[in-house]
């Protein structure tokens, strides 16, 4: 029996010595699976508390009662930042008029144009605060004026043979410093009674690069200066203009 263990040695040895090496191999494999685990706590805490001290920016649209009239005459348009300190922020936004023209004639093709629009919110009041009521959007009875503007239009348009759908769509832009130093900007569309609906930053940068390219021609309207015929006459010479590129 010692003679054969003496000639098997070798065997047992190598047995032994490879599964050694197994089970460092086991070893270092758990170790990277700690590591790999830690990693993803580290990451997951800093994401909390990243969350917990970052800014969470809300907006809404309110209409604001004439105690003269007891009409809803003014529009503003309110942002908030329910969460962390929100610093050296920014505000913008872009209305947009959307049109949409339907021909008493059923022959001819249903017109839809939206135009960006400027004058709605004339001025913007800036708190300065880090946190709560940051900025209100207003304009000088323009809600009133956009009600009354949207009735006459509609009894315009029917003279001229059409029945039309005129809305507002109102968007906004907020870049800031968060608590981490870094720079970030949110984009949302901001519906009466909904409230602010975020946008992903491709859609919203979108959206106000072609606003802003939008002004100085056609495709721009002032409010203060809308008329019922001048906004027709536009809608209908863009229609033209889009169908003679097709």
């Amino acid at each position: 029996m010692k003679s054969w263990l003496n000639q098997k040695k070798i065997y047992f040895e190598t047995v032994a010595a490879s599964l050694l090496g197994v089970m460092a191999i086991l070893v270092s494999v758990s170790q990277v699976f700690v590591a790999l685990k830690q990693q993803e706590l580290t990451e997951a805490q800093l994401t909390v508390a990243k969350q917990s001290i970052s800014p969470k920016i809300h907006a809404t649209v309110v209409q604001i009662r004439s105690s003269d009239t007891g009409r809803y005459s003014e529009e503003e348009l309110r942002v908030y930042n329910l969460g962390g300190p929100a610093f050296a922020a920014e505000e913008s936004n872009a209305v947009w008029l959307r049109v949409k023209l339907y021909p008493e004639d059923k022959s001819q093709e249903i017109i839809e144009v939206e135009l960006a629009m400027s004058g709605y919110f004339s001025a913007t009041e800036v708190t300065q605060n880090p946190k709560g009521l940051m900025f209100t959007s207003i304009g000088s009875h323009n809600y009133q004026k956009w009600m009354d503007f949207n009735v006459e239009f509609m009894q315009y348009v029917e003279l001229h043979g059409y029945y039309a759908e005129i809305s507002l769509s109102r968007f906004l832009k907020v870049s800031y410093r968060d608590g981490f130093g870094e720079i970030q900007t949110d984009y949302f569309s901001v519906v009466p009674l909904k409230g602010a609906q975020a946008l992903t930053d491709e859609v919203g940068e979108a959206k106000f690069a072609l606003f802003r390219q939008s002004f100085g021609t056609e495709k721009a309207v002032d409010f203060y200066s809308l008329s019922e015929e001048s906004l027709l006459n536009r809608v209908l010479s863009l229609s033209i203009d889009h169908s003679s590129d097709i």
